[in-house]
């Protein structure tokens, strides 16, 4: 019964190891996969201030925009212009438009 009692033994052994093993790359994957998502979250937040930057610099270009748009509208439809003046500024309007 000796030798059959060392297999057993044995075999229970490599057992134990193999699993500590399994669980220790378990969790340093879990570990990783964390990381990865912190990263991802801090990369993130540095982007929001871009984000809101640029929205700002773009509504301040889509005022302007507006702005113009409202002026040549403002042109094109007085109507104490003459014929000339009034086609350059309806043309200006059209052009503000597309």
């Amino acid at each position: 019964m000796g030798p059959v009692l060392i297999l057993v033994i044995a075999a229970l052994a490599i057992l134990l190891i193999w699993g500590f093993n399994s669980l220790t790359k378990m969790r340093n994957v879990v570990r990783n996969a964390w990381a990865d998502i912190d990263v991802q979250l801090k990369r993130r937040a540095e982007l929001v201030p871009n984000l809101v930057e640029t929205t700002r610099g773009y509504s301040g270009f889509e005022r302007e925009v507006l702005e113009d748009l409202t002026r040549a509208r403002s042109r094109a439809a007085d109507s104490g212009l003459g014929p000339a003046k009034r086609a350059a500024a309806e043309e200006q309007l059209a052009s503000r438009v597309t």
